[in-house]
Order: C-alpha cells, then sequence, then structure tokens
C-alpha cells in the first residue's frame, strides 16, 4: 500500500467492499454495493483526470440503478405471482 493522499486509499476500499459482498447470496445487496462503489470510482476517476474510465463508471453505475429498478418491480409484483400458482 502506497498512501500518499486519501485518494490512494479508495480503489482499496472499493476492492475490499467488491471482495466481501461478492460471497454474500443476497444479489441486491450486491448491486447495491456496486453501485454505491461505481459512485466513488466516478469521484476517483474525476480527480485523477481518468475520463476513459469516467465513461465507463457513469455506464456502469446507469445499468446497475436499472437492474435496481427491475429487481425492485420484480420484488413487488412477486407476491401476486404466487397467489397465481
Amino acid at each position: 500500500i502506497n498512501y500518499k493522499t486519501y485518494l490512494s486509499l479508495i480503489p482499496l476500499l472499493i476492492s475490499l467492499s467488491h471482495t466481501i459482498t461478492a460471497f454474500l447470496k443476497n444479489t441486491k445487496i450486491y448491486k447495491i454495493t456496486f453501485l454505491t462503489t461505481c459512485i466513488i470510482w466516478i469521484y476517483y476517476n474525476y480527480s485523477v483526470k481518468a475520463f476513459t474510465c469516467l465513461i465507463g463508471n457513469i455506464l456502469e453505475a446507469f445499468s446497475t440503478s436499472i437492474s435496481l429498478h427491475k429487481t425492485k418491480k420484480k420484488e413487488r409484483f412477486s407476491p401476486l405471482f404466487q397467489q397465481l400458482l
């Protein structure tokens, strides 16, 4: 670990959070963690002027938020479908 500023700790914290949540069975928690870390990556890549990675992180955050929305919608209608079966 090479500590110069607080920005040098961001990739380490993101990697730790991904590693910890990867072992969880709940995909919703993993998606929320992924969205949170995408936002942190956006801040980090903007700070270090990595604009190509910034575009990729924005697209990842957008697709993850769509996935979370679909998951929430599916959970909301899940009891209704279970009654029909």
